[in-house]
């Protein structure tokens, strides 16, 4: 597949600063391969030129917007596999996805905490790398049981390009963490579902400079949820109750601004 994209962006302000009018082509060409006809295996190749342009609230919100900001350009390179089937009886499908992607990125938009909004702003250069690994599987077991298996792994290595020199070149970008992943068993059954959910992210800075002094330390958060769909008729009642952050943990995901710790919520749906 090969696609062009034209982007046409004209921004009229009646006072204060607007955003220059834009006018970019984008191409992206793709390339999906499936080696064998017996397997559901696929091999995937993507570049891919993106323009992206700071949104409304990006240049316009109220303090958190910034009307100097750029578009941002980015070069994306990315490979990957992808197989799914039912190699077992006892299961009803099995999927796989694993992708290595490596982005080069000018102007890159990001939203950095002050001291009591965030802010849109520009990061130069920025080179990322990664991969990301997805599986997940249903199972069957018997007395009408069933489970549901997910996991998923993400490395990010996104580091600073702007300067080289700088007391940040090569340090990662504020607040992305290098590793994260999150495993989720669900069981399935007539009369009850029941999920849990474990996430796991690494540590991050809250700056651009990579000291201890701007270290946030990663955390791992457990969840815990029951549902049951009641059929009454033409409608339906779902009733579901959840257990958040089961272990208490006392974690920021931004710098001085702690999570909750161990919380429980209820929800009704009812449709008609």
């Amino acid at each position: 597949t090969a696609v062009i994209l034209h982007t046409w962006m004209k921004d009229k302000g009646k006072a204060g600063n607007s955003l220059a009018d834009h006018y970019k082509c984008t191409p992206s060409v793709g390339l999906s391969l499936r080696p064998w006809d017996t397997q559901n295996l696929y091999v995937r190749f993507l570049y891919k030129h993106t323009f992206r342009l700071p949104t409304f609230n990006d240049l316009y919100y109220l303090r958190m917007g910034n009307t100097n900001l750029r578009p941002e350009f980015a070069r994306e390179y990315n490979v990957g596999i992808t197989w799914s089937g039912a190699p077992f009886q006892f299961t009803d499908f099995i999927t796989f996805t694993a992708d290595v992607y490596y982005n080069r990125v000018d102007d890159k938009i990001v939203a950095r905490p002050t001291n009591y909004v965030w802010k849109m702003m520009n990061m130069g250069k920025v080179n990322i790398g990664g991969l990301d690994v997805n599986a997940s599987a249903q199972l069957r077991l018997p007395a009408s049981f069933s489970v549901l298996l997910d996991g998923s792994y993400t490395w990010q290595h996104a580091v600073d390009r702007t300067t080289k020199g700088s007391k940040i070149y090569g340090d990662q970008i504020p607040y992305t963490p290098e590793h994260a992943g999150t495993v989720s068993v669900g069981v399935e059954h007539p009369w009850l579902n029941a999920t849990w959910t474990l996430m796991v992210v690494g540590d991050r800075y809250s700056l651009q400079q990579n000291i201890p002094e701007n270290l946030i330390k990663g955390y791992v958060e457990q969840q815990l949820s029951f549902n049951r769909t009641f059929s009454l008729r033409r409608c339906s009642l779902r009733l579901q109750a959840e257990i958040l952050n089961i272990g208490n943990v006392r974690y920021d995901v931004i710098r001085y601004y702690p999570m909750p710790g161990r919380s429980f919520r209820a929800s009704v749906r009812f449709v008609y």
